[in-house]
């Protein structure tokens, strides 16, 4: 072999060596990148499992007073029926006439869809011409007052009426309850 193939034979493969070498570094380094953002991610996970078992006696505690204090009602009617008349004792109680009432149907899921553990009932209630005070005061009593009657404003729109400094508002109140199973109807003997 002549001494230019051997220093022709010796660059290649030098040359070979650093591609080949650094395709492999390079892999090896992702790879192990890999591998640690796996063990963090895991370490992470560690973590929380470790919390949440640290805080299961609370969380238990919660979800047992979530039990006891959950409205139970056997259909969207009649949840939205309950929803309907809390809504016109709350408003009689402040001093505000409601101006129209809407229930609003239940959407159906598809397949596979889930809206959580809770069911759900909604309305609209529309305010015409009332005072910002007693407004906010029925708002206050329907959802931050009765923390266990599982009712929550879901949509507010309010707008400044043309006389005076009262306002025209739409309203939309959620009930969020569990579904019991409706009464079965015997026959009497």
């Amino acid at each position: 072999m002549k001494r230019s193939e051997k220093i022709l034979l010796g660059v290649f493969a030098a040359l070979f060596t650093v591609i080949i070498g650094g395709g492999a570094l390079a892999w090896c380094v992702k790879t192990y990148n890999k591998v640690a953002a796996e063990r963090d991610r895991l370490e992470t996970r560690l973590d929380e499992m470790s919390t949440a078992l640290a805080q299961g006696s609370e969380w238990q505690k919660r979800s047992q007073w979530l039990e006891e204090h959950t409205p139970k009602f056997s259909s969207h009617e009649e949840a939205s029926s309950q929803l309907f008349d809390l809504a016109q004792k709350a408003s009689t109680e402040v001093g505000i006439k409601i101006g129209a009432r809407e229930m609003i149907p239940q959407r159906t899921l598809t397949e596979g869809e889930s809206e959580g553990y809770y069911d759900k009932a909604t309305v609209k209630i529309t305010f015409a011409e009332v005072s910002e005070e007693p407004f906010f005061k029925w708002v206050y009593d329907l959802t931050v007052a009765k923390p266990q009657s599982f009712v929550g404003v879901t949509r507010l729109q309010m707008t400044p009426s043309p006389s005076g400094k009262t306002i025209n508002a739409e309203v939309e109140l959620t009930q969020f309850y569990a579904q019991t199973a409706p009464a079965k109807l015997t026959r009497a003997q």
